[in-house]
Parts: structure tokens; C-alpha cells; sequence
């Protein structure tokens, strides 16, 4: 093979790449700085009846930044919102399944329901993939309540704020969905 059509081989595939990756995900440009500056949201079903939610923050993450007790925390926060829409339509109908990342026993957690209904609050904890990166396996509201299956479209993000004395550093993602 010449060198130009192996060039031509080498770009397509790193184009075929990137695309995968792209869709993978909603990615978020590295503008706000601070500890939960996000660069990265992943979410799809994990088997029949968990979804996986993988959250990837750009460099300057600390885990001691994340609040410690399963109490939400208005100042400080890793907070991530997922819907379910049986019908594909989030407009009317869809179901709202929250939750937010605290520090409990030396390892991080996940607090995660319908805040405020009766199908709340689940605990579940979080794996950490790298430096900067954590994955959470949950089962969703409707699954565990019986509402609806794992194979719903779902749509996600993820806002955060950290803040201090002088100024609040806020992020939010767009949403993500899949099918």
C-alpha cells in the first residue's frame, strides 16, 4: 500500500473514531474551570434494568471537592437529571429520575429518585474509572416501581456549581439522548 492511500486509511479511521465517540456522549468545552468543569455525560441502559451514568470532568477534579454526607448541598454539587419517556416523547408524560454524588465512608455515592415523590431515595456507589471520571450502574424509579421497562428512550444531563465566598462557578451540559 502507497503511502497516500494508507494516510487516507489512517484518517478515515481516526474520523470513524472520533464520530463513535462523539455520539457516545454530550460533550461540554472546558469554559467554567473549578473542580466539576465537565467534559463529558454518558448515559444508556446497563443490562434489563439499570442505566449507566458516566460523568467526566476536565483536569482540576478532586474527589475531596465532592460534599461528604447524602445531604444535597445548594453551595456545592455534581447533580444529574434523567428521563424516561415510554412513547419517545419527553414533553408529556416523561418520567424525571434525579440524583447527585456525595463523599460518605471514604468512597463517593450516588443519592438518586424522584426527589420529592414517594418513589425516593436510593443509594448507590460510584465507581471510579480514572482521576476524573465516575460511573454510577442504577436501577431507575420506573424499573424498580414496575412503570415501565429498561427499554425506554431516555434523554440526560448533568449541572454542577461549586462555589465560594467570592463567586459560584456553575456547568450544565445539553441534553443527551438515546433511543
Amino acid at each position: 500500500m502507497g503511502r497516500i492511500p494508507l494516510l487516507l486509511a489512517v484518517a478515515c479511521l481516526l474520523l470513524a473514531l472520533t464520530g463513535g465517540i462523539a455520539r457516545a456522549g454530550v460533550t461540554d468545552p472546558g469554559e467554567t474551570g473549578g473542580p466539576f468543569d465537565i467534559r463529558r455525560v454518558g448515559a444508556a441502559p446497563a443490562g434489563s434494568d439499570r442505566i449507566e451514568l458516566t460523568v467526566r470532568f476536565w483536569p482540576g477534579f478532586t474527589v475531596a471537592s465532592v460534599p461528604l454526607g447524602p445531604a444535597y448541598d445548594r453551595r456545592r454539587h455534581v447533580l444529574s437529571e434523567v428521563e424516561g419517556a415510554p412513547d419517545g416523547d419527553f414533553t408529556d408524560g416523561a418520567y424525571n429520575h434525579e440524583g447527585f454524588f456525595f463523599r460518605r465512608d471514604g468512597r463517593i455515592w450516588f443519592r438518586n429518585g424522584e426527589f420529592g415523590s414517594s418513589p425516593c431515595c436510593w443509594t448507590t456507589p460510584v465507581a471510579r474509572l480514572d482521576r476524573s471520571t465516575l460511573r454510577v450502574r442504577f436501577i431507575p424509579w420506573w424499573v424498580r416501581l414496575g412503570e415501565a421497562d429498561n427499554r425506554i428512550a431516555i434523554r440526560y444531563r448533568v449541572a454542577t456549581r461549586s462555589c465560594t465566598d467570592e463567586e459560584c462557578l456553575r456547568d450544565q451540559t445539553r441534553w443527551g439522548y438515546r433511543s
